[in-house]
């Protein structure tokens, strides 16, 4: 079934009657991609199909049939039937309409007889992507179907490509980009045991070649995540000045930590406050420093280092190559 994220980004679509539902068709500073997503509106809804699995969908307020909501093909709903679901005009094997007190057009009635009924009582009834064998959508399928469908219009595929080749790839959320020459990269993160609320920090500091020039991993006592993330840095920070280096970019998966240091805001609680404030004095010993913010699974091998912390007791320790 499609995933709740992705069936409101995408299924959603198959509601709609046209491009203009999405209200930015007319919108002349709307993007390229934008415009090339809204051309492709009509083929991406033909790759979605609604499987009826237990019937629990209304049988007058949903789309089950894919031919239209069916409260809009009736002139009226009687109040005995106003609340029925799917199954309950399913027998297993065959509809029952005449337990039924709305009266039903023959374009009504032969829209549920000649519909698939519910499948299986212990499932939900969902959206199923039918670019992928398991139903489940993804941008790579998606963009696989629409090449399939787009043939003609090489604009839109050539949009669909390069999304897909610059942003959607399943290596370009694997990728660490290196600093330029002569800057150095800390990158950093935490680790948080919620039960003890005991904290631990790790990072790891590479060139602009890529080069491992130091790890580290630090047990710093009780906490949260936030301060967690902050006393990470502090460490990537105190670690770099102590091997001189003066040109750094410090990234860390922390949107809020890197917020709360590169716009100085103002934070309740002594905790985070000490914390910022040292981070701030380490920063006047470098030439610059630079705050981002890094995706999570680029960030795997600071988290690994952060949770050496716990597994070997380290209340500091320096990794001077790779630790295995």
């Amino acid at each position: 079934m499609v995933s709740r994220q992705r069936r409101n980004l995408f299924a959603s679509w198959t509601g709609f009657k046209s491009a203009n539902d999405l209200g930015s068709v007319g919108n002349a500073n709307a993007s390229h991609t934008w415009k090339s997503i809204l051309k492709a509106l009509d083929f991406c809804r033909d790759g979605f199909e609604f499987h009826l699995a237990s019937g629990q969908s209304s049988l007058w307020f949903s789309d089950w049939s894919r031919q239209g909501k069916l409260y809009n093909k009736v002139p009226f709903i009687h109040v005995s039937d106003l609340e029925l679901q799917v199954r309950d005009i399913w027998d297993g094997s065959h509809w029952i309409l005449e337990h039924l007190y709305t009266v039903l057009s023959e374009e009504v009635r032969n829209i549920i007889l000649h519909s698939q009924g519910p499948s299986n009582s212990l499932l939900p009834d969902d959206w199923f992507w039918l670019g992928k064998v398991n139903g489940i959508f993804s941008v790579s399928s998606c963009y696989k179907w629409l090449v399939h469908r787009l043939r003609a219009l090489p604009s839109e595929d050539y949009i669909w490509k390069k999304i897909y080749s610059h942003f959607l790839h399943p290596e370009a959320s694997l990728r660490w980009s290196p600093p330029e020459s002569d800057w150095f990269k800390i990158n950093v993160d935490d680790s948080f045991i919620l039960h003890t609320q005991l904290m631990g920090a790790g990072g790891l500091i590479q060139n602009s070649f890529g080069r491992w020039i130091r790890g580290f991993s630090s047990f710093e006592d009780v906490g949260d995540i936030l301060l967690a993330e902050l006393l990470a840095i502090l460490r990537g920070l105190q670690v770099a000045h102590s091997l001189g280096l003066q040109f750094i970019v410090c990234e860390s998966d922390s949107i809020s930590a890197v917020d709360l240091i590169s716009n100085h805001h103002l934070v309740d609680g002594g905790f985070y406050v000490e914390a910022l404030s040292r981070i701030r004095a380490m920063q006047c010993y470098f030439a610059q420093v630079v705050f981002r913010t890094i995706s999570r699974s680029i960030n795997v091998p600071a988290g690994f280092l952060a949770r050496m912390a716990f597994r070997h007791g380290f209340f500091f320790c320096q990794w001077r190559e790779p630790s295995s």
